[in-house]
């Protein structure tokens, strides 16, 4: 039995190995992320956490060998299965032997615990199994190299069975060289190319468009985003594919007719190398949702040799390997190699109407932009005007003279209106809605120490001078993170739980306080903590219950999109919860949190009470714009059973209804108040 257990293990290990990715840099290993100190939404960037439901994957601050954070699995309950930490990198390097060390610490380990590494596709593989309880201790794992054959390097670290896994301080040699100091060689094919006179832009300048100049760039535009992704030596990464749009677009844009144009596309095309034909037509056996629309490659006017040429691209051997994306588990999207301005790619950004979809990072030129200086006060659209809600810090708040329910309408001078309307294309969303939640924490920025705003007050005009600080002086709360109880009875018949606090280890005993109450409120106005959508939902379905479906795309045939089949939620359940279910949601109610609002929404009982969310569910993939710009789109697209789609709708509510600047004013929560009210008739 056991060795059938471990041969089911390794080979979900190297199916999930086999698909998942993640972004990497070639600067210093701790880049990697090998010691887990960098964290994102609750979890360590660049990993992903795999295996049954009955395993707990976390982040530990105090139980650590180096640094602030240590990697932990830890068995919960239910049928012991495994549960994996796992890391894909990309990059190969020339090199003998590639050796992965990293220290691990165990308690009660009933099955085995294993630090793990492999060389795809199938070149090498080991892993060093370990039981009991045992303290931090350095292990090793070194393999046989082989780059020229080599797609990729696999570790992490697994709980088979019971017990708890600790794992920090990971470490990736090549011959005896961190990884952080050599140049993969797929970056280095790259930066050895002969054009290296567009590192610091393209050099063309068009000073005058006409009717042929627009339709070759549009020509353009199409053959050089189909080639792409199709053609099969680009996706080896053997051009730098920003670097050849600038080299082909003079010649192109100065093309003296459709003729010539071709010509020059027929020669670009037939530079770039043979490929293999694939020997049989693609098929698929599932449900389509996008279908690649390439009639144009007929269509398009262009000569019998340029069709004839795009079309044997089409009809390539692709080996599900592209330089520039790859597929992660679950399907999302990973635009690694996607090469190197700021408020044009704002905006430019903004029409994807993704919430999703930002400038990431500590851009500097977006800081100075917005202000590097901010006032103390929280500001929230309330009734589509900004009101005060709170304050960063008690005492510099009170300093300003403001108070919650002020309603602000000029700052510096300028109405908010037109502050608003100037701002938005600068603001990306899915939605109105979720566009001024963002632009809330914007307003009251500035360069200067002080900021002068006019408000109205108990329907008169005010105005005052407010000191303004940096972001080291006061703290700015991220406002979809909460840290309130998790957990409370609002009267002896209603359940109150905050999903943004909640943990999933709280469940069992907070659910005896629940389980005969009258109504349930979820609170989902925030985003989660932990991951409890699973563990709560089997205690409020009476069975599984279908609740979402995902597209994902497809690698062999680029520009495709399919739909899953309709993933459950809950499990059968005599004792499931009888009680109304009021899910609360509003623009804060954003990714995970929207899917957890999905699942927990099919309960018998359910309604969703609140506004419209932010409209961006599902995983980011992150990639990188010209000039440094790091930006993301949602991954996959998330559908309810019957095909609705959520992106840039959101969930919509069943009970609409939104705060007051009069209930702001009182310090009542209206939205909570409509759920009580609810169960109440119920």
């Amino acid at each position: 039995m056991a060795n059938k257990m471990n041969k089911i293990v390794l080979t979900l290990v190297s199916a999930i190995f086999s698909i998942v990715v993640y972004c990497q840099t070639t600067e210093v290993s701790a880049k990697f992320n090998l010691g887990f100190e960098r964290v994102e939404n609750g979890k360590p960037t660049g990993w992903q956490a795999n295996g049954g439901q009955n395993y707990k994957f976390s982040l530990d601050s105090t139980i650590v060998k180096n640094g602030k954070y240590a990697a932990a699995i830890e068995f919960m309950d239910g049928a012991p299965q495994f549960g994996m930490w796992g890391f894909i990198l990309r990059e190969n390097y020339e090199g003998k032997v590639i050796t992965l060390s990293g220290y691990v610490k165990t308690e009660n380990v009933e099955g085995y615990a294993s630090l793990l590494m492999r060389i795809d596709p199938e070149i090498a593989f080991d892993q060093i199994k370990i039981a009991g309880t045992t303290e931090w201790k350095k292990y090793e794992i070194s393999l046989r190299m082989n780059p020229k054959k080599t797609t990729n390097y696999a570790l992490g670290a697994v709980l088979n069975g019971k017990g708890k896994i600790w794992v920090d301080d990971l470490k990736i040699f090549v011959d005896g060289k961190d990884i952080g100091e050599l140049q993969s060689i797929e970056l280095e094919a790259l930066a050895n190319q002969d054009n290296i006179d567009f590192d610091k832009g393209s050099n063309i300048r068009i000073e005058q468009l006409n009717t042929a100049s627009i339709e070759n760039l549009s020509a353009l535009g199409l053959i050089w985003g189909f080639l792409k992704y199709y053609h099969p030596n680009i996706a080896k990464g053997y051009y730098n594919w920003d670097y050849e749009l600038f080299k082909i677009s003079p010649p192109i844009l100065n093309a003296k007719n459709n003729v010539e144009r071709d010509e020059i596309f027929v020669k670009w095309i037939n530079d770039l190398g043979e490929f293999a034909e694939a020997k049989e037509e693609i098929t698929h056996n599932f449900e389509t949702k996008i279908k690649p629309d390439l009639d144009w490659i007929k269509n398009g006017g262009f000569s019998n040799e340029l069709s004839s040429l795009l079309l044997n691209v089409k009809s390539a051997n692709r080996t599900g390997q592209n330089y520039y994306v790859r597929y992660q588990l679950g399907g999302i999207p990973d635009f690694k190699n996607e090469t190197e301005y700021t408020l044009a790619i704002l905006e430019l950004i903004g029409r994807i109407h993704d919430t999703h979809a930002n400038i990431l990072g500590d851009n500097q030129i977006l800081t100075h932009y917005l202000g590097k200086q901010y006032a103390p006060v929280e500001l929230t659209f309330i009734e589509n005007k900004p009101v005060v809600t709170g304050f960063y810090d008690k005492k510099k708040g009170e300093d300003t003279g403001l108070k919650t329910g002020d309603v602000l309408t000029k700052i510096n001078k300028v109405s908010v209106t037109e502050m608003v309307m100037n701002a938005l294309k600068y603001t990306p969303a899915s939605n109105y809605p979720t566009q001024l939640r963002d632009m809330a924490t914007k307003l009251l920025r500035t360069n200067d120490s002080v900021i002068h705003v006019e408000f109205i007050r108990n329907s008169k005009i005010q105005r005052k001078v407010i000191k303004t600080y940096t972001d080291k002086e006061i703290d700015i709360p991220i406002r979809y993170l909460v840290t309130d109880t998790c957990f409370k009875m609002l009267n002896k018949e209603i359940a109150y739980i905050n999903n943004g606090s909640l943990k999933r280890s709280y469940l069992p005993k907070i659910w005896e306080e629940i389980r005969n109450t009258k109504g349930l409120i979820i609170d989902d106005r925030n985003y989660p903590s932990d991951y409890p959508i699973y563990d709560l939902c089997n205690y409020l379905m009476p069975d599984a219950t279908p609740f979402v479906k995902f597209s994902v795309g497809n690698i062999e045939t680029p520009g495709l999109f399919s739909l899953g089949n309709a993933r459950n939620t809950g499990k059968k359940n005599e004792d499931s919860y009888k009680g109304k279910v009021i899910i609360l949601v509003n623009e804060q109610t954003q990714s995970s949190a929207e899917l957890h609002a999905m699942a927990y929404s099919v309960h018998p009982n359910a309604l969703i009470v609140g506004s419209t969310t932010a409209g961006a569910d599902g995983d980011m993939s992150v990639f990188s714009l010209p000039g440094g710009i790091s930006t993301a789109i949602s991954g996959i697209g998330i559908y309810y059973p019957d095909g609705r789609e959520t992106q840039r709708i959101g969930i919509v509510p069943d009970v609409e209804i939104r705060p007051t600047i009069q209930g702001v004013k009182e310090g009542r929560d209206e939205v909570v108040e409509k759920a009580i009210e609810i169960i109440n008739k119920h």
